[in-house]
């Protein structure tokens, strides 16, 4: 099924890793991006800052280090630099130190694109557009991405690689509040064709997995899966 898988990381151990990375985070994060670039380098353009790294991973932990202390680490990247990038990021998170370091648990075994495309029914928001309410960044929002797509990209420029599409997103646990008056508020949309799965998953999983979220103040991490 294709949809949302949904996980949550500890706020504290992500905060810690965002302000002051040991040097064995920083050589697990370089080891993918390294990967990544020994295939993909020459396909970036010219100005993309990560065109001129290193495809070693010892050689791009000081690279790194730098890149992962500034607010945004997307905004001066290309497309294709962004992807491998965030490639290096959601490998980060999810390998297997990093599972127990920021205590990283599994909190839905899956959610459908409908209640998210219910949303946008209800707030009169295109689909694929991002805006301030928290629906619309949903798995689109990556660790330090200040990056918004305010236009809808057209299916053209997706399939040739002009649009920068996140495919995971983490989002605080005043994100996952928000989400929460946002599903409330559009509810009879939501529930308003009495499809018994849809509401399965409104009332049975998504609200209640952000409510307990909220409640012990963790990141909500999510999977876009398609």
């Amino acid at each position: 099924m294709a949809g949302y898988f949904l996980y949550s990381l500890d706020t504290g151990s992500v905060e810690k890793f965002l302000a002051d990375p040991t040097s064995d985070q920083l050589t697990r994060y370089a080891k993918p991006l390294a990967k990544s670039l020994q295939k993909q380098r020459d396909d970036l353009e010219p100005t993309d800052p990560l065109h001129d790294w290193p495809t070693d991973a010892e050689a791009l932990t000081p690279l790194v280090q730098q890149r992962l202390a500034t607010i945004d680490w997307y905004a001066d990247l290309s497309v294709r630099g962004k992807g491998l990038w965030e490639g290096a990021a959601f490998s980060f998170l999810t390998d297997k130190r990093s599972r127990k370091e920021f205590n990283f648990r599994a909190e839905s075994d899956g959610i459908s694109f409908t209640i998210l495309e219910k949303l946008h029914e209800h707030f009169g928001v295109a689909a694929d557009t991002v805006t301030d309410r928290m629906f619309t960044q949903f798995g689109k929002m990556p660790l330090r991405c200040r990056y918004r797509q305010l236009d809808r990209p057209s299916w053209e420029d997706f399939c040739d690689g002009l649009v920068y599409v996140p495919w995971h997103g983490v989002h605080s646990t005043a994100d996952a509040a928000q989400l929460i008056e946002e599903l409330k508020a559009a509810e009879p949309t939501v529930l308003a064709d009495d499809d018994a799965e849809v509401e399965r998953e409104y009332a049975e999983e998504l609200l209640p997995m952000l409510e307990k979220i909220v409640k012990k103040q963790r990141l909500l991490f999510v999977q876009v899966d398609t």
